[in-house]
């Protein structure tokens, strides 16, 4: 199976820009595609993926600049004795998720709170972030780790 790289984001829709008022025909239909990025994720002792790491194996997350994180979810499949696993950008960071506990096979999903919009979801800023995952003591959970987010949104945030 082929695959496609593109350098910045993907949008799609016909109306490019507002010149009217009327739906279908002068309104502004364009949107931005979203995009997720997985690695299989394996529980260790307390170590974390990223640029030290290794919970998410030898692959890194990296999100774009200006890109809006939607969600981040682990699928178990295999469920751990005691495990909990947080989400940051530095190592051992929760910027993006406090812990979230892996005890059995389940998807588990960190959507967005007050506290997590404020700290990088709505907007991850000017440069891109690289995503750290930090496991807690243990080594027999196993799974698949998912962030899907908006490349490059257009969104300005309101002060």
């Amino acid at each position: 199976m082929g695959t496609t790289t593109f350098s910045g984001p993907v949008k799609a829709g016909n109306i490019f820009n507002t010149t009217g008022t009327t739906v279908d025909e002068d309104l502004r239909n364009v949107g931005y595609v979203v995009m997720a990025q997985s690695a299989a994720w394996q529980q260790t002792t307390a170590t974390t993926t990223g640029a030290t790491s290794s919970s998410l194996g030898t692959t890194r997350i990296v999100v774009p600049a200006r890109s809006q994180i939607l969600e981040m979810s682990i699928y178990i499949t295999t469920a751990s004795a005691a495990a909990n696993v947080t989400v940051g950008t530095t190592a051992a960071g929760v910027e993006l998720g406090s812990t979230l506990a892996l005890t059995t096979v389940n998807l588990i999903t960190k959507s967005f709170s007050a506290a997590d919009i404020t700290a990088l979801w709505a907007d991850v800023g000017a440069t891109e972030v690289e995503l750290f995952v930090t496991s807690s003591t243990g080594s027999s959970g196993r799974g698949v780790f998912t962030v899907t987010y908006v490349q490059a949104s257009d969104i300005d945030l309101i002060a």
